[in-house]
């Protein structure tokens, strides 16, 4: 069996699971065994595990108005999620809301909020709810995660390193890396190029082959230092492991970046190169010529 194959059983498996949880809650409300809002709550977390967006939305709608909180908030928030996965951010947000109004110490839909907010740049209420998850609970680390990249992308780089740090203090070891590059990013874009240089390499030292890290050194000695034999040598590592896993949103980056570099050293063949390679990425056709020599200068 394949991986497509086993996958593909996976999803059945799973899904022939939630349906008969779904077909044990109807014969609970059949023999009376379970309420009416315990009903159409569980029926709309299990329709929206198994994103059928039309029945999960339509046992949340049938709450009976006098249901528990508890059971609300789960049916609410299962439609959200459902929203999500539709790409209808706006309408997601507005459910988590109705949520966090029903039990304001709900942890997941304090975080979603926060998500759904800054998916939609709406920074200052991003970190309003992200903040408040800090609050409830400080030892979480998506809040920390959370409000420090709504901080950075406020460009408040100083707020969110103490945010980026607590996050790694609070995440799995395994996911150290992650926010090392966080940070990194920050003291760069604060001009600290040691503290930067330190963090990504710390970065690299638990997960060699982050391209992200990679280019963002790359970036560093050419942009602060002006060393382009450095800078090269970096991307054409990090080139090569993202060709090799199929990274194409880095793979843009890096080929413009290596574009920019040659074009600065006057090496106008190389530059052209992946400058069309950059291109080819973002789905147009080259700007150049290859036939044509070009004396170009910088």
């Amino acid at each position: 069996m394949n991986l497509y194959e086993l996958q593909n059983a996976g999803n059945k498996a799973t899904s022939k699971f939630f349906q008969q949880m779904i077909d044990d809650k109807i014969r609970e409300w059949g023999e009376k065994k379970i309420d009416e809002s315990q009903y159409h709550s569980q029926l709309s977390i299990l329709y929206g595990e198994m994103y059928n967006s039309e029945a999960c939305k339509k046992h949340a709608g049938l709450m009976p108005g006098w249901s528990e909180a508890q059971e609300k908030t789960g049916a609410l928030n299962a439609v959200a999620r459902i929203l999500v996965y539709e790409k209808k951010i706006e309408e997601a947000l507005d459910y988590y809301q109705q949520a966090f109004a029903l039990d304001p110490g709900h942890e997941i839909s304090i975080e979603e909020a926060g998500w759904c907010c800054l998916e939609l740049k709406q920074w200052e209420q991003a970190e309003d709810w992200f903040t408040k998850g800090t609050l409830l609970k400080d030892d979480t680390e998506p809040f920390w995660e959370g409000l420090g990249l709504t901080m950075a992308q406020q460009k408040k780089y100083e707020e969110a390193l103490p945010a980026f740090k607590k996050g790694r203090e609070q995440c799995h070891i395994l996911h150290g890396y992650y926010y090392d590059h966080l940070i990194g990013q920050c003291y760069a874009n604060l001009n600290d190029f040691y503290r930067a240089l330190g963090h990504y390499t710390k970065c690299l030292d638990a997960n060699p082959t982050y391209t992200n890290a990679l280019n963002d050194i790359a970036t560093l000695y050419f942009n602060e230092e002006g060393d382009m034999d450095t800078a090269i040598n970096y991307l054409k590592k990090a080139e090569a492991i993202a060709e090799s896993n199929k990274e194409d949103s880095i793979l843009q980056i890096i080929y413009m970046n290596l574009s920019r570099i040659y074009r600065k050293i006057k090496e106008f063949e190389l530059h052209q190169y992946y400058h069309a390679k950059m291109m080819e990425k973002l789905g147009f056709g080259s700007l150049f010529n290859f036939n044509d020599d070009e004396d170009e200068e910088d």
